[in-house]
């Protein structure tokens, strides 16, 4: 069993510092924007605007609810597992809370799980019949946790606490531009030895060229790392079918997916290819409650 461990870490490793990832990377929690090559800052419209863009909780009117789940790269050791509920509250915009975990498991020994609980709150700022603004903030809680070693000894834990602020513009009805700072306070985990946890600025724009078609464009700069574009499209086949494509760079992803809703009901897949290390798919199961 210790092999094993010592195996799993290396590998693991390996894999972080081949795909540039530190400690709580964003492996996108939305099968939705996961199809769309991972661009979503500036359309943010459904309860994962609290991790992309919370100012977009503000277009979220009725309550919500999603789970989603993935192994990332195909990976059976690695997982990452989201949960979010929204709360619209009138005139003071929406509330959001979500729970998220990543989790690192070889051969049944648990021997990481990053956890992130998040609260974030999107509000209408200005608007009129042709334009509009809004603002959003998520708090959030990170937590790493160590398993226990050959010995049964406990290798400890590290908390801290990040900021991200988001904004959203919408222009004449078709375009909206978008934008997300994430942990601006610069968090840090650890005692001796400080790790800097990702920090990043998304901006994107989202514009639709007929009823029921989306085109998104992300920017994506991440602090010591090469500079991501991605691009998405999402069309609604018929009222309860939608289909989406899209790709990114730095790692080179090309990405697709669909979404079914019926009655409140929503499921959502998405797909991404990377020959190196693998291949990811996603799962989305979503409820709405119209007020």
């Amino acid at each position: 069993m210790k092999r094993m461990i010592i195996l799993g870490t290396v590998v693991l490793t390996l894999l972080f510092a081949e795909q540039g990832l530190a400690i709580f990377p964003d492996l996108g929690p939305s099968a939705r924007a996961k199809a769309m090559g991972g661009s979503f800052v500036a359309l943010a419209d459904d309860g994962f605007a609290i991790h992309y863009n919370p100012a977009g909780l503000c277009q979220v009117t009725d309550y919500q609810f999603h789970s989603s789940y993935q192994r990332p790269f195909g990976l059976n050791f690695l997982s990452h597992s989201w949960f979010d509920l929204t709360i619209p509250i009138g005139r003071y915009g929406t509330l959001g809370f979500s729970f998220q975990k990543q989790g690192v498991e070889y051969r049944g020994v648990a021997m990481e799980a990053e956890k992130t609980l998040q609260f974030g709150h999107g509000f209408r700022l200005m608007g009129d019949i042709h334009s509009w603004l809004s603002l959003g903030y998520t708090l959030n809680l990170y937590s790493l946790e160590f398993g226990k070693s050959v010995g049964g000894v406990e290798l400890g834990s590290a908390h801290t606490f990040g900021i991200n602020i988001g904004g959203l513009a919408g222009l004449w009805r078709r375009t909206r531009l978008g934008f997300l700072a994430r942990n601006i306070n610069n968090p840090q985990m650890g005692k001796n030895t400080k790790f800097d946890l990702p920090q990043s600025i998304v901006v994107g724009v989202c514009y639709s060229p007929y009823k029921g078609v989306e085109t998104n464009w992300d920017v994506v700069k991440e602090l010591n790392q090469e500079t991501q574009l991605h691009f998405g499209v999402e069309s609604m086949v018929t009222k309860s079918l939608i289909l989406r494509v899209g790709l990114q760079n730095n790692p080179n992803l090309y990405t697709l997916g669909m979404g079914i809703n019926y009655q409140g009901i929503s499921f959502d897949y998405g797909f991404s290819y990377n020959s190196q290390p693998g291949s990811t798919h996603q799962l989305t199961l979503g409820y709405r409650i119209e007020r």
